[in-house]
Parts: structure tokens; C-alpha cells; sequence
């Protein structure tokens, strides 16, 4: 469900939101062991070691399937009701990411509607996954766009997203 004007866009994607994150799936790797590495670098200065050193560390992306497979239903999802342009300049974000109560969860719980969620996944790193589907769907010219955000995670009824982005004025 969508909703558009000139200044803004809303909407909802209903899905269980997976627990990896983008954060999860990145891992910092040698490329070999420190005890080699000093038997090469150990002679330089402190300051020439530690260059060496992060030239022999590599970031990987060893991505789950699962996070593969959100990021491409995210941005199919997005892609029906992508605007006829790009959003540009200065954006706000609003996101709510909500997941199914959990066994453990009271009644009393339940009938508030919602709650807090203060476990992980964390919300910096959801959002990092929906904005690069924000931008791979055409929604935005670039998530750098993204002045101001206002992110929430929460136990509901429902499982997914809701989302709102402004065009925002210059300050």
C-alpha cells in the first residue's frame, strides 16, 4: 500500500523481518597470520607496521541468504509503486520496523497494540538495507539524501515496514 503527492511518499510492505542485518553479513578478514606478518613487517616503525597491517585486512561481504533475499523482495516490492522521479535534496525518513510478538509476550502485552523492541537486530542496520532498496527502486537519487530519520522497531500484530518520506525545505 502507497501512498503519494508531490511532497512526500508512504507506505507499507507486510513481510516477517529477517534477524541478519546488514552489519551481520560483513566480516573483516586477513589475508594471513600476524605471526607471518611480523616475521616480514616487524622491522618497520610503529606508524609503517600499522599501514602494512590494514593493507593486509580486507572487508568481506559474506552476505546470508537470507538478507539476499530481503534486499531483492524489499526493492521488488518498492519498484510497483516507485514515484515517476527520484526524491532529491534534502529528505526525512520515517520507519517503523515491526515483528510478530513473540511466544513469550503477555496478553497485557498484546493488547497494547504495539511495544518497544530493544533487541537486536539493530534499527541502524534494517535501515541500511531498506534505503540501499529505496535507492535500487528508484525512490531516491541517493540515501546520502537523508538529512533527518526517525526510526522504531516494535513488537505488533503485524510483521514488516511502514514508511513515509518528505521532501524537506532548506532550513
Amino acid at each position: 500500500m502507497t501512498s503519494k503527492n508531490l511532497r512526500s511518499i508512504a507506505g507499507s510492505i507486510i513481510f516477517d523481518v529477517p534477524t541478519k542485518t546488514h552489519q551481520s553479513a560483513l566480516r573483516i578478514i586477513q589475508k594471513t597470520s600476524f605471526n607471518k606478518f611480523l616475521a616480514q613487517y616487524g622491522h618497520l616503525e610503529r606508524a609503517a607496521m600499522l599501514k602494512m597491517w590494514m593493507k593486509h585486512l580486507f572487508v568481506s561481504s559474506s552476505a546470508s541468504k537470507e538478507l539476499n533475499n530481503m534486499k531483492l523482495f524489499l526493492r521488488n516490492s518498492l519498484l510497483e509503486n516507485a514515484p515517476e522521479t527520484p526524491f532529491d535534496g534534502p529528505l526525512k525518513l520515517e520507519v517503523i520496523y515491526s515483528f510478530n510478538w513473540l511466544k513469550g509476550h503477555s496478553s497485557k502485552d498484546k493488547e497494547q497494540g504495539s511495544m518497544y523492541k530493544a533487541t537486536k537486530p539493530d534499527v541502524d542496520n534494517l535501515v541500511k538495507v531498506f534505503m540501499d532498496a529505496l535507492e535500487g527502486a528508484k525512490f531516491i537519487t541517493n540515501d546520502s539524501r537523508f538529512a533527518v530519520m526517525n526510526l522504531q522497531k516494535q513488537y505488533a500484530n503485524w510483521s514488516g515496514i511502514k514508511y513515509k518520506i518528505t521532501k524537506l525545505n532548506n532550513i
